[in-house]
């Protein structure tokens, strides 16, 4: 699965480079996901690979001054040092990330630090949260035709962003079936 090969890949490259993994997985993605590339430019002097990436990152979370709207909230840090609340990032994330995009700068303006998907996957909806997931291994795919397309892997994919749609269908196709008397002896904790 593209997943499983992105995580192996990202968590390498964040160990070769003392990076957090989700900032590994930035760089991958900006350079074709071409590991060597980005390790040898990585030890050249003047690199510009690390421009975008803070290297040691403190994400807090306190109630303090937003630096987009400028009301006092439950703000955190999204990788660089700026402090935002939830109800600014959110729609700035889900508008970039429905648009396709996968490495997210900071809304501040003239921050150009990149945002650690770990941390804003939190503030946006399972769906947008998937998107991103999918928008990520089809990026990965993408740039290694040689990988082996997997049916299993393209149908976790489209299960993954429909999932609620499936059970449902699922009851209702057990409730036609078994009659209104199914509902009463249906024990879902399978599910759970």
């Amino acid at each position: 699965m593209a997943t499983g090969k992105i995580e192996d890949r990202s968590i390498r490259l964040g160990r070769r480079l003392t990076l957090f993994r989700d900032y590994a997985t930035v760089l991958l993605v900006e350079n074709n996901w071409d590991q060597e590339y980005i390790v040898r430019q990585w030890n050249v002097a003047g690199n510009h690979l690390g421009d975008h990436v803070v290297r040691n990152c403190h994400f807090l979370s306190i109630t303090s001054r937003c630096r987009i709207c400028h009301v006092i909230r439950e703000c955190k840090s999204y990788g660089c040092r700026h402090l935002l609340c939830a109800r600014c990032v959110t729609g700035y994330l889900e508008e970039n990330i429905n648009a396709g995009a996968l490495n997210l700068v900071c809304p501040v303006q003239h921050c150009e630090k990149m945002m650690c998907p770990a941390v804003f996957k939190s503030d946006v909806s399972i769906a947008v949260r998937n998107l991103f997931q999918r928008n990520l291994n089809r990026s990965f795919l993408l740039a290694h035709p040689d990988e082996e397309f997997s049916y299993i892997t393209a149908a976790y994919d489209f299960c993954l962003g429909k999932k609620w749609y499936i059970l449902a269908f699922v009851v209702l196709v057990v409730l036609f079936f078994k009659g209104p008397r199914a509902s009463m002896n249906l024990n879902l904790n399978f599910i759970l």
